[in-house]
């Protein structure tokens, strides 16, 4: 809804200056019906509007539909009126159509449709579109996972001032220094993030680059309920390494921290022993996961601790943790 609101102060701010009896005047008239939560009137001078195309109209129907305001939800309407909007050019409402596409919602789930539209919006500088096409490439939803991409993505919608591509872009920093702090340096690990005028120089050339795809399951903040399915389906099963305690059916964790990376399970378990006796307080009532994981093809471990219930309680202990100068990264399971 956040979207919806910027949406409709821009076109509140826009309209102020029109003449009444014009198009955007009626427009004007349903926004502030809409701001008083008489969403029937608003739909009384949005509705015609949107009939005869014009998009920021249909947008406003389609967000009202899929809200539930006025009438009940109504999510395939919603696509419907996004759609008619997006084709339009659209920006927000291309968004809000691969968002639908990227979850099932009132369409059937296309990871595939949704990069288009996602695609669509970023190249007319959406920085929150960019951050889902980021996530897309990141994550091989509807394309191949493209790391480089990613970043350039990630850095261009930060740069443009949206605080989750900040965040995922430094939380993905800090995952591969972790995983390349007690381990070599493979090409394969190297950061990949750049800054571009252009976020997305080849939109048709969907393909790996070298040295540039992130192994399935790294390590990422969660933000969207997408992001979590996909985040799933890429962390496999890990076989039980040595020395590993703990419980050993950890499919429950919801969240985890991660500690350091080793080259032996049997080094990440010694650790596991020293941090725990260095933090009582934070680690004394979690259990120990020791995941192998391979990278430029050098297998390494992965010291996490969990089970954690939510992802603001991830955070909060890393805060903790690195104020001594730990290492501490959040990660969902």
């Amino acid at each position: 809804m956040r979207l919806f609101f910027a949406f409709l102060f821009s076109c509140f701010v826009a309209g102020l200056p029109v003449a009444s009896g014009s198009a955007v005047a009626d427009f004007d008239e349903g926004l502030l019906a809409y701001l008083e939560a008489d969403y029937e009137r608003a739909t009384a001078h949005w509705l015609p509007l949107a009939e005869a195309g014009d998009a920021d109209a249909q947008f406003a129907i389609g967000m009202l539909h899929e809200a539930g305001q006025g009438s009940s939800v109504d999510l395939t309407s919603a696509a419907k009126w996004y759609r008619r909007a997006a084709e339009e050019g659209h920006a927000d409402a291309q968004l809000s159509l691969g968002s639908l596409y990227a979850t099932g919602a009132g369409v059937t789930r296309d990871h595939t449709e949704a990069v288009r539209w996602y695609r669509a919006a970023a190249h007319q500088g959406n920085p929150q579109a960019m951050y889902k096409l980021a996530e897309a490439y990141l994550f091989g939803a509807g394309v191949s996972i493209d790391r480089e991409r990613s970043g350039r993505l990630l850095r261009s919608s930060a740069d443009l001032g949206y605080g989750r591509a900040r965040v995922r872009l430094e939380m993905l920093k800090m995952s591969l220094e972790g995983d390349r702090s007690t381990i070599a340096d493979p090409a394969s690990a190297r950061d990949g993030v750049a800054s571009s005028t252009d976020p997305d120089p080849e939109p048709d050339a969907d393909r790996k680059t070298d040295g540039g795809s992130v192994e399935p399951g790294a390590a990422l903040p969660v933000e969207t309920e997408d992001g979590k399915d996909l985040a799933v389906t890429l962390e496999p099963s890990d076989p039980e390494p040595s020395g590993t305690t703990g419980i050993l059916d950890r499919s429950d964790w919801l969240y985890a921290i991660r500690l350091a990376s080793y080259e032996s399970a049997d080094e990440a378990q010694r650790r596991w022993v020293v941090l725990r006796d260095q933090f009582p307080d934070e680690l004394g009532g979690l259990s120990v996961d020791i995941r192998r994981k391979e990278l430029g093809g050098e297998a390494f471990h992965r010291l996490e601790a969990g089970p954690i219930p939510n992802e603001a309680g991830a955070i909060e202990l890393c805060k903790e943790i690195a104020k001594s100068g730990q290492y501490c990264f959040p990660v969902r399971r």
